[in-house]
This record gives structure tokens, C-alpha cells and sequence, in this order.
């Protein structure tokens, strides 16, 4: 996997999943980012939403630095990993996120 970046953090702690999306297109810079990254994915895959402030665990297409932080905050995995977590989590499910 790859977790955020030092100045966008996966948040810590235990969630939920609250909402699942087979492709979702996303697109920034983040709001009140010094360097401003801008992005622009569409058909990002494997959607599990697990914190209000935009955390989602899903698959990532655009890299190959899984195993070290890359992402915004959210969790990136294979598309191919993803969907198989996507089939088999079901909302409510806890996730734990740690160091």
C-alpha cells in the first residue's frame, strides 16, 4: 500500500466505512497546500470511504511507489488488490489505520 505523504497524513485511529464506489473521479490541489499538487484521476477504482474529511482506501493506477507514503491521505493499493478488498468489505466494517 502507500499512505499519505507528511503534509497530507492518513488520519490514525478506527473508522467505519460508510460508502463504497466502483469509480470515482478526483481531481485537485488540496485546499491550503503550500506546493499546491495538482491532480486530475479519473476512473479512480475500488472506492471504500472511511472518514468524512475524504480518506478512501482504493486503487491507484497513476504509481508504482506502493510501500512508501505517496498519496493525499488516502490508501492506495494495486487496482487489482483493491477490488478484491472492495468485494469483500461490507459498509460498517472497521478499519484500523497505524503506524
Amino acid at each position: 500500500i502507500s499512505t499519505g505523504l507528511e503534509l497530507t497524513p492518513t488520519p490514525r485511529g478506527t473508522f467505519t466505512i460508510f460508502k463504497k464506489t466502483p469509480s470515482r473521479y478526483m481531481q485537485g490541489p488540496l485546499p491550503g497546500l503550500s506546493d499546491q499538487q495538482y491532480y486530475d484521476l479519473p476512473g479512480v477504482p475500488w472506492n471504500l470511504y472511511f472518514t468524512d474529511g475524504g480518506a478512501v482506501i482504493h486503487g491507484a493506477y497513476w504509481h508504482t511507489s506502493f510501500g512508501h507514503p505517496y498519496s493525499h491521505g488516502c490508501v492506495n493499493l494495486l487496482p487489482q488488490e483493491a477490488e478484491k478488498l472492495y468485494l469483500w468489505a461490507d459498509i460498517g466494517m472497521s478499519v484500523t489505520v497505524r503506524d
